[in-house]
């Protein structure tokens, strides 16, 4: 058979690797579009329905970079996508959820348009990195790029409101480099450092067996490294498609389908069982009735005695003591967690529901639960 035969135009691997030709073209065309926010983009599904959508309501698939409405990723992803129905030794058997479907479509666009080095802004600079302890997973931290654009794009996506969490994100990534003995998330992100990565994960997350079941010592650090990991390839993606470099794009194409194939059995399965091991094996105690009560009179005691004695007006201290007894009340009372009294503004409290202008059975329910406490 002569080449001619074996690559003529109806041959499939052909017709497959011009249809990735022709995506990685369009993904470079409609991230300009994009950034620019005008022009038309190229899409490998248009919408069934002609009503208006933005540029931001189409994201790119993470396998062959067609572009499509972001609620149709996930089906496009799992059952029509021909880039991993290749790749995929076992086409249909690995599902993949919708939030790491979202999740990789946002991180390989975002890499692609933000380029090499993400410029951060004072916000971010303050808030972020100059507020990470200066300790050698910090130093890591700030002069690793991948880390430092996987953190603006959790920043731009939670702002202040969630400051602490993306600093913790961030140090984690960090320790999974510090255990790997290297400085760059690029040096490790490769097919060959897959199980020595696999390996640091696990003594990361204090692997032991137990009644000869394997099971983590932090399951959680274990599944967030997952997800961590998955998108900072995705960043590093998107930035090799932006410089044309096919064999980086590859080389992470190839990772990715290591982590698909082999992380939920090495890593993933053990840390949620483990997890629903020590959620049935946890003892919840309820509190009793008379020590609420009893918490109750102490919290009021307390704030009438700062009020009257008008303390709260020359002394912070007093004022700091007024707002920690007030939080606490109102988290007696609403039953919830604290974090989301803490995350009250006054504009919400001002537009709160007036229980008086309510229906009787309502009015009568809040009375109840406002007598229990009080």
């Amino acid at each position: 058979m002569s080449v001619k035969d074996e690559f003529g135009k109806m041959n499939l691997e052909r017709k497959h690797g011009l249809l990735m030709l022709e995506r990685a073209g369009n993904f470079g065309h409609n991230c300009q579009i994009i950034q620019a926010k005008t022009g038309e983009l190229i899409l490998a599904r248009r919408p069934d329905y002609d009503i208006f959508v933005s540029y931001k309501d189409f994201g790119p698939c993470p396998y062959c970079y067609g572009f499509m409405l972001k609620k149709n990723l996930w089906h496009h992803v799992n059952f029509t996508c021909p880039q991993k129905t290749v790749k995929s030794s076992s086409p249909g058997n690995v599902k993949i959820s919708k939030k790491e479907v979202k999740g990789s479509s946002w991180a390989l666009l975002a890499g692609a348009q933000l380029g090499p080095v993400m410029e951060g802004g004072e916000l971010f600079k303050s808030q972020i990195i100059g507020k990470l302890k200066n300790d050698e997973i910090g130093e890591l931290c700030k002069t690793d790029v991948i880390i430092v654009m996987f953190a603006q794009l959790l920043f731009e996506k939670c702002q202040r409101q969630k400051a602490e969490y993306v600093r913790c994100k961030m140090r984690e990534l960090a320790r999974l480099l510090h255990a790997m003995k290297k400085t760059s998330m690029e040096d490790i992100l490769k097919p060959p450092l897959f199980d020595e990565m696999m390996t640091s994960i696990q003594l990361l997350c204090v692997s032991d067996q137990v009644e000869g079941l394997k099971q983590f010592g932090i399951p959680s650090l274990a599944l967030k490294l997952g997800h961590s990991i998955r998108k900072c390839c995705n960043i590093i993606r998107g930035r090799a498609l932006r410089l044309n470099d096919i064999k980086k794009s590859s080389e992470m194409q190839n990772f990715l389908t290591l982590m698909e194939l082999e992380f939920n059995s090495r890593v993933s399965s053990t840390a949620v069982a483990t997890l629903q091991r020590k959620k049935i094996a946890k003892q919840e105690l309820l509190p009793l009735t008379s020590d609420l009560m009893k918490v109750n009179a102490l919290l009021k005691e307390e704030t009438k005695e700062l009020i009257t004695s008008g303390a709260i007006r020359c002394k912070f201290e007093s004022y700091k003591r007024l707002q920690i007894l007030t939080l606490a009340k109102i988290t007696l009372f609403n039953k919830k967690r604290s974090a989301e009294a803490s995350h009250m503004t006054l504009s919400q409290y001002a537009t709160r529901p007036r229980w008086d202008d309510c229906s009787e059975e309502l009015k009568g329910e809040y009375e109840c639960s406002k007598h229990a406490i009080l």
